[in-house]
């Protein structure tokens, strides 16, 4: 604390900064003040927070207004060990007292993170040695009885850690002194798991102090632990060969075995976990499960690219650097491909493969099934064998669940995807956060479509419900449907639906997904594909529209609705134009008596 004299007191800086906030609010600025003018605001805004008096609203603002000026802070916490005391001190209880899904709680790891950042921006080692004499000692009591705040305050750990691989073991090992309790430090290592860049995680010290506590948590009789267990393991077995090519984790190669061979070698423990009766330990499998065949066929077929670039070496072909870049794209590209052969499987991966269909199924828990499809999706494209289960799958989520999956992901103002949702399934101090991404991006739209309809050819339903049109115009917008390349494909889908297609088009709760359907075969950007579905879906038109017109025992759109996007499809452009035309003159001569007493005269 001797520095603390030649530096402004971190009390007077957050002041200055709350002050103008609070200000704004006269009804809580005359809480905190109460009869004493005088009063000191920062303690009384921090008390009434921590009590709950001051609305989450407010309270949230002022400490994300904290955060975005952190920087301030930054000079008196380096400077005075004392001063940055004061400051962890002042907002550990609202750290240690509000629930973990209040807004006040996550403004409050918010703000706390960013100083964190800051100061290691400032002065690295001296923001880490800071925090682990200071600030993790009270840390660490939160982090070992409050198993819902874990993730959220490993953030804050490593905001305050110098970016060394060296330096994360370090603060690994303080951490295990500070939390006796080896499930809480299993639980809190599955996070942090998962803050590793590849570099870090990639080295084999830390590779293997996770391996060591994943190995200890699947033996562990709390499946909470065995959860954090599979979590450590699929960040191991997540150590790309792209990661590699580009000379992160290099001291890996040097092991007997990549690390995912690592973790695949424990599949009879692994997999004995599918007949688990909690959805969670489930939900994990299925995550691990599926990371580790993702990466059986990447490493194969990076061996291959490498088997096929020494050959190239060998005769006196590029460079290595040169050679390294054409491997990495080359893997990256194999791991998109569509149509090509495909090596096979070895009985690993069968084992695998065999637990992902015990466990992802339609009758399986909902939450199972939601995390399923979005960790699996990536690897139908290696084994197309799953695609039929897949879909199985998805036409048995809630709606509500599967457009989740189906919506594109929003942009951001730059052009950038926004990162994932993260979902709590249930509530309470024993579920973890899961990702869910948009599947549309995942999976390979073609091979699934080929499925999807070969799949409808079977079953030979008497019509659409909304899961299948919600999946169809799901599958044609996908940035994997190459529609211009796979013209034929998407060509031949459409004979085989329209039918049922143009039937959920005049059912008024199907009608809205089902139209955008329709505009996405018959306005399609591809001329040959609109071409053809437009000539193919004039006779098909012309029996929905004796249907609709008929007293057929069904809930039907409105006929304005239905005459208004005629209107805007005939109006596209001008074979949309002569097509509709067509189909109107064919509805009149055939069915005359329903024409003239229908609004299609007025299209």
């Amino acid at each position: 604390g001797g520095f603390s004299g030649v530096v402004k007191p971190v009390g007077d800086i957050l002041k200055s900064l709350i002050a103008p906030v609070l200000g704004e609010n006269q009804e809580v600025m005359a809480v905190l003040r109460g009869d004493d003018p005088d009063r000191d605001l920062l303690g009384a805004f921090l008390e009434n927070t921590r009590n709950q008096v001051v609305p989450e609203a407010v309270a949230s603002q002022v400490l994300e207004t904290i955060a975005g000026r952190a920087g301030l802070l930054v000079n008196t916490c380096i400077q005075s060990p004392t001063e940055f005391w004061k400051c962890w001190t002042s907002f550990m209880p609202l750290v240690a007292d509000c629930q973990e899904q209040s807004p006040v709680f996550e403004s409050t790891c918010f703000f706390l993170r960013r100083l964190g950042e800051r100061m290691r921006e400032s002065a690295s080692a001296h923001a880490q040695q800071l925090f682990l004499d200071v600030a993790l000692p009270s840390l660490a009591l939160i982090l070992q009885e409050s198993a819902g705040k874990r993730e959220p305050l490993c953030d804050i750990i490593y905001a305050f850690t110098m970016d060394y691989t060296a330096q994360h073991l370090h603060v690994l090992r303080t951490i295990k002194e500070h939390i006796p309790k080896l499930p809480a430090y299993i639980c809190c290592l599955s996070y942090l798991a998962s803050l590793e860049g590849p570099s870090n995680l990639g080295d084999d010290n830390m590779l293997d102090l996770y391996l060591y506590y994943a190995l200890i948590a699947l033996s562990h009789t709390q499946p909470k632990v065995r959860v954090a267990g599979l979590a450590i393991l699929q960040q191991c077995a997540a150590l790309s060969p792209d990661a590699v090519s580009r000379g992160v984790g290099s001291s890996t190669m040097g092991r007997v075995v990549p690390p995912h061979q690592t973790v695949a070698q424990l599949a009879p423990v692994i997999c004995s976990f599918k007949s688990d009766p909690w959805w969670e330990m489930n939900a994990h499998v299925l995550l691990l499960v599926s990371t580790l065949v993702r990466q059986l066929a990447e490493w194969r077929r990076w061996e291959d690219v490498m088997t096929e670039a020494s050959e190239m070496d060998d005769e006196g072909g590029t460079a290595e650097h040169s050679t390294t870049l054409s491997v990495a794209q080359s893997v990256g590209e194999g791991s998109a491909a569509e149509g090509k052969a495909r090596a096979p499987t070895s009985a690993m991966e069968d084992t695998f493969l065999n637990t992902i269909a015990d466990v992802f199924r339609p009758s399986a828990n909902q939450h199972v099934k939601q995390v399923g499809l979005v960790c699996v999706a990536p690897i139908l494209s290696h084994h197309p064998g799953l695609i039929g289960p897949y879909l199985n799958v998805l036409l048995s989520q809630p709606s509500h669940l599967r457009m989740r999956l189906l919506q594109p992901m929003e942009q951001k103002p730059d052009g950038e995807e926004a990162a994932p949702n993260r979902i709590v399934y249930v509530f309470g101090s024993s579920s973890r956060y899961y990702e869910e991404r948009c599947i549309c991006d995942l999976w390979p739209a073609v091979e699934v479509a080929r499925v999807f309809v070969g799949s409808l050819q079977a079953l030979a339903p008497s019509r659409f419900e909304a899961e299948h049109v919600e999946t169809l115009s799901a599958l044609i917008r996908s940035p994997t449907s190459n529609v211009g390349q796979h013209q034929d494909v998407w060509i031949d889908v459409f004979d085989k639906v329209k039918a049922y297609v143009f039937v959920a088009f005049v059912d008024s709760q199907l009608h809205t997904a089902a139209a955008e359907l329709v505009q996405s075969f018959l306005l399609s950007p591809v001329p040959e594909v609109a071409s053809h579905c437009l000539g193919a879906s004039q006779k098909t038109l012309v029996q929905t529209l004796r249907l609709f017109y008929s007293n057929a025992d069904r809930q039907m759109v409105s006929e304005a609705d239905l005459v208004n996007f005629l209107k805007l499809l005939r109006g596209a452009n001008e074979n949309a134009r002569a097509a509709l035309d067509a189909v109107i003159s064919q509805f009149r001569i055939a069915h005359a008596a329903e024409y003239e007493r229908s609004m299609l005269r007025n299209i």
